[in-house]
């Protein structure tokens, strides 16, 4: 996906995300549940950080489908995902951080991170130990 014409650097120092795969009857057969940790230091009061990428469970490139991330004022500038189900199937999934206001409801205020985009290799099975997997981009 090109950069929008609200591209701007974002202070993004640090992007990993952390895999789990899913237990047995937790979850849907084949899914791994990603957590993003994300370092932006380039949001006001009232912003945050969002991930938005090729998967559907990433809202398909669409700010208003894209995953919420959260910070405290204990932890800032470190911004945190819910785990995201994606399935063990999908080789690759690319990705970008956008920061909008923080209740989700304007995308059309989105502000895309400048450059490629991100993206995750995942396993093609849900099974093993957890493991880091940093996001290239």
């Amino acid at each position: 996906r090109p950069p929008s014409p609200r591209a701007r650097p974002l202070g993004i120092a640090r992007h990993a995300t952390w895999l789990r795969p899913a237990p047995l009857g937790g979850m849907a057969a084949g899914a791994i549940s990603v957590t993003f940790h994300v370092e932006c230091t380039k949001t006001k009061p009232g912003d945050a950080v969002f991930i938005v990428g090729s998967a559907p469970e990433l809202g398909a490139w669409k700010p208003g489908g894209a995953v919420p991330c959260i910070t405290s004022r204990h932890v800032f500038p470190m911004w945190t995902s819910e785990m995201v189900k994606l399935p063990a199937t999908s080789e690759r999934v690319e990705f970008k951080v956008i920061v909008m206001p923080g209740n989700g409801k304007h995308p059309d205020k989105a502000t895309w991170e400048g450059g490629s985009n991100r993206f995750l290799h995942l396993p093609k099975n849900a099974g093993g130990g957890g493991a880091e997997i940093p996001a290239g981009g």
